[in-house]
């Protein structure tokens, strides 16, 4: 699976797990095939409650009269009537899952995310739409604001038609930051579901430059201590039978970086964090998950920040050593 040499560590037990997942839809034809493939995913994640959400977009800030219009009124409810007649007719694949169907009104990311946070929803499914790289850049979408919104994992799956989504290899890329562990942990339960192995990747940056051999000298150093701690890290994650490999690699920008190693080892899906900024920074200044969501070719799942508060942070040194990580968020 990885484009180089690899270490394998052996399993342990415990695990997280999406039990209540979110799925957005906008009934354009390719979010009915991601609603699928998302139904298809809760039944391998052995999930027990599925929200089929979707939002009317609201009509942004327009002058209102001073006094209420019924006639308004009598229209929006009757377009939120229409949306919820079609969302009852998509039909699902085979589930045991418990489903709701539910219409909302507003901005469509800030209304899934709400959602999210309503139902306790432990993942987030939606589609990504078929324009280009350059069109999502310059239009936008509405996964490239969920990734910077929702306080639970949002995946993010293409709209192209196909059979079901299948992720047998998984990469997840950590820095080390307190977030790896939690992106481990969910790289893992994708992968368990699929009997699929997941090629841990992480990237490396050596602290100062002397002579070429004193160079050559510090990067062989950097290198070893960043395996090591990554090594540390991947011990402490419960698999249950999935295979966790090794790839620490010395390569800027770390985005495309990420998106070179997903192609070549033929990566069904990407796990990653988000930075450690917050979410006002992440829209104005992008992040490396926004970049990587605009230009990869396969499924995308994002640990947003504040997952940190839910899991054990890793030994400090790994955190404020800039040889051993905190120093290429995602």
């Amino acid at each position: 699976m990885a484009p180089g040499a690899a270490t394998a560590y052996p399993l342990g037990p415990g695990m997280l797990a999406y039990k209540t997942i979110i799925v957005g839809t906008d009934f354009s034809a390719g979010s009915q095939r991601g609603v699928a493939a998302a139904v298809r995913m809760a039944n391998r994640f052995e999930a027990s409650r599925l929200h089929l959400v979707h939002v009317v977009p609201s009509v942004p800030m327009l002058p209102t009269p001073l006094l209420p219009d019924p006639g308004q009124d009598a229209a929006m409810q009757a377009g939120l009537q229409k949306a919820q007649e079609r969302l009852d007719a998509i039909p699902l694949p085979e589930t045991k899952c418990w489903v709701q169907r539910e219409v909302r009104f507003g901005s469509p990311a800030r209304e899934l995310a709400r959602a999210a946070e309503e139902h306790h929803a432990d993942l987030m499914v939606v589609a990504r739409r078929g324009h280009s790289a350059l069109a999502r850049l310059v239009l936008g979408s509405v996964p490239n604001t969920l990734i910077r919104l929702a306080s639970c994992p949002v995946m993010v799956v293409g709209d192209e038609p196909g059979d079901e989504v299948r992720f047998d290899r998984v990469l997840a890329a950590v820095d080390l930051s307190p977030i790896s562990r939690h992106v481990l942990d969910n790289a893992v339960v994708v992968a368990r579901a699929y009997a699929g192995q997941v090629m841990v990747l992480s990237l490396f940056e050596q602290q100062l430059l002397g002579a070429e051999g004193a160079a050559n000298g510090q990067q062989d150093e950097s290198r070893r201590r960043h395996e090591e701690a990554v090594g540390a890290l991947v011990r402490r994650v419960p698999r249950e039978g999935v295979q966790l490999q090794i790839e620490v690699m010395r390569k800027a920008p770390v985005s495309q970086t990420i998106i070179d190693v997903a192609r070549q080892s033929e990566a069904e899906v990407i796990v990653m964090g988000t930075s450690g900024r917050n979410a006002w920074h992440r829209m104005i200044l992008g992040s490396t998950a926004n970049h990587v969501l605009l230009r990869a070719h396969c499924a995308l799942l994002v640990v947003p920040p504040a997952v940190r508060e839910q899991v054990e942070e890793v030994d400090p040194v790994m955190a404020t050593t800039p040889a051993l990580g905190g120093n290429t968020p995602c």
